[in-house]
Formats: C-alpha cells, structure tokens, sequence
C-alpha cells in the first residue's frame, strides 16, 4: 500500500532525510537509494511510498516523488508569481522586491534604538542656540545610551 507524504527534510550530502505522512503525520526515515527516479527530492515536495517498520522506527521505501513545490511566490502588489530580487543596504539584506512591478515583498530591516542614534545625535545638534552644546549634549546622550547596553 502507497502513502501519500511531504519531505520534512533530507540532506544531499548525508543522502537520507524524513518523509512525513500526510494521514497518520509520522515520521519516515528515507535513503538516496529508496528514491526512484534519478531527481531527487527537496523539502516540502509531495511523494507516495511504501512504508516498514525497522527497529530503529519507520522506513520508507521506493519512495516517488508527485509534485516539486514551487520556489516561486505570489507578489502581494501584481499577484504573479515571481523569485524576490533582494536589496542589500550596509552588507545587510534591508528588503526584497517584485521583478515585474517593484513592489515590496518583505521588509528585513529592523529599526532599533541603535539606528536612531545619528538622527538623534544631528537633531540635538541642530536644536539648541549654540551648536556646541547641542554637540556637547548629544555626545553625552550617547553615552548614556551605550552604556545602557
């Protein structure tokens, strides 16, 4: 009897990983050498195989793969499918970005205390008659700041 089951996970190198069923949710063990056909499977594709019980747990075997899942994804703005072309700002991924309309796909970047700091620093700076003490101000700030972390 064949059962219907998602990869969880499988390492090429390694050559084995874990076919989880999709009726009875368990956990199956799986070798290269189960796989029939020569494309192997990856994470999150759908496969049928036949299982048995080993000592050491579930085994599946002559494992077939059904259906590759997509690396594509819906773009929230156009609604078609498309591979996020990443932005990097500072050696940092700040956003992502839809090829076709370029729209924002997902925000990265983090704003924390940290990254307010240089504004805070030139609206001090800025704010007080004599720039000076503003400066003088703003440096004392910052040290506080740091040394709160």
């Amino acid at each position: 009897m064949r059962i219907q089951g998602v990869v969880k996970w499988f390492s090429v190198p390694q050559g084995f990983g874990f076919i989880t069923s999709i009726t009875e949710g368990t956990d199956h063990y799986f070798h290269v050498s189960d796989v029939i056909g020569s494309a192997l499977p990856e994470i999150g594709d759908k496969v049928t195989f036949e299982t048995i019980s080993t000592p050491k747990g579930l085994r599946g075997k002559r494992v077939e793969l059904k259906q590759k899942q997509s690396s594509q994804i819906d773009c929230p703005k156009c609604e078609r499918k498309i591979t996020p072309r990443l932005v990097i700002v500072k050696g940092e991924a700040n956003h992502s970005l839809c090829p076709y309309c370029g729209g924002r796909v997902k925000n990265f970047y983090k704003p924390g205390i940290l990254s307010a700091i240089p504004y805070y620093l030139g609206y001090l700076s800025g704010r007080y008659p004599k720039q000076f003490y503003g400066t003088i101000l703003a440096a004392l700030v910052l040290h506080y700041v740091i040394s709160k972390f």
